[in-house]
């Protein structure tokens, strides 16, 4: 039996601690190469400022996580996968400042499998023991849909004047089925 259900995605779209190398010259820098870590993984992303009010970002991030274990005579696998492409603008009410508003859209951002089995002949549920091919696999699995819209806000920019590291920081929702 599927269930499906809207769902919306608030913590998973932090994307903090994105240090930001910006362009070194002279004049004031409109452009930012950065390194991030935040709940979708670890990734990389590409800012430019398109005028003092209105920026771009490309990024992308990547986490994987497999685990095995056993409990109670059940073998559990699971596998958890991060990984998502984000197109955004950003929106900086003061000319070149650090506050910003985000719209865009986000990939596939996570994808979850996972089976539990048995690994005796027989199972104990609440002290009863039932037969293994009584009992059967579970399995589960979450998949997103491959395009979210992406809403948020953050502090940061790539409009830097010393040409050196930045902090950018967002809060997003997507919202996905």
């Amino acid at each position: 039996m599927r269930h499906r259900h809207m769902v919306v995605l608030a913590a998973l779209c932090v994307s903090s601690g994105s240090l930001a190398a910006q362009q070194p010259t002279n004049a004031t820098s409109d452009m930012s190469i950065g390194l991030g870590v935040g709940t979708l993984g670890v990734g990389l992303q590409v800012s430019k400022l398109l005028s003092d009010h209105f920026g771009v970002r490309i990024g992308g991030n990547y986490f994987s996580l497999n685990t095995t274990q056993t409990q109670s005579d059940i073998t559990y696998v699971a596998t958890a996968q991060l990984q998502a492409f984000t197109g955004l603008v950003d929106f900086y009410p003061a000319a070149r400042g650090a506050f910003h508003l985000t719209a865009g859209v986000i990939s596939n951002p996570m994808s979850f499998s996972g089976a539990g089995q048995p690994t005796n002949g027989t199972i104990t549920i609440n002290h009863v023991q039932y037969p293994a091919s009584q009992v059967g696999t579970l399995t589960a699995s979450i998949k997103w849909p491959s395009a979210s819209p992406y809403l948020g806000l953050g502090f940061g920019t790539p409009a830097g004047s010393s040409g050196s590291w930045g902090l950018v920081f967002d809060l997003c929702v997507a919202i996905g089925r």
